[in-house]
């Protein structure tokens, strides 16, 4: 028997079947040898954490085509002024024509305009 099979190493434990296992299983593989390690969140993941669900990572904003909108949180939320997400960000559209207009209003004098008709 080789020492590798004696004394078989964190890496052997997984090795066999290691996209077969679920998380849970692979964390008490993990754990039952000592290795320090944490999941790796997908979107779903995300959404679904108990952990991001008490930090109010994910909240949700009024939006007047669907309802709600679960987006990120305010991040670092501070004990005294924690900040608030009230709504969501404007369509792009909506934003650039109303940009547009006030920019309109502010246009730069020609090289005929007097300093006051500008």
């Amino acid at each position: 028997m080789s020492e590798h099979q004696a004394h078989p190493g964190p890496a052997s434990v997984l090795r066999p079947t290691w996209f077969e296992i679920d998380l849970d299983d692979i964390m008490d593989r993990f754990n039952t040898v000592g290795v320090t390690a944490g999941p790796i969140y997908d979107i779903r993941d995300i959404f679904a954490g108990p952990h991001y669900a008490a930090r109010q990572a994910i909240v949700e904003a009024p939006d007047a085509d669907f309802g709600g909108v679960r987006m990120q949180g305010v991040v670092p939320r501070m004990g005294a002024t924690p900040g608030r997400v009230t709504h969501r960000a404007d369509r792009p559209a909506r934003t650039t024509t109303q940009s547009t207009a006030r920019s309109s209003d502010c246009r730069r004098p020609s090289a005929g305009d007097s300093p006051r008709s500008a």
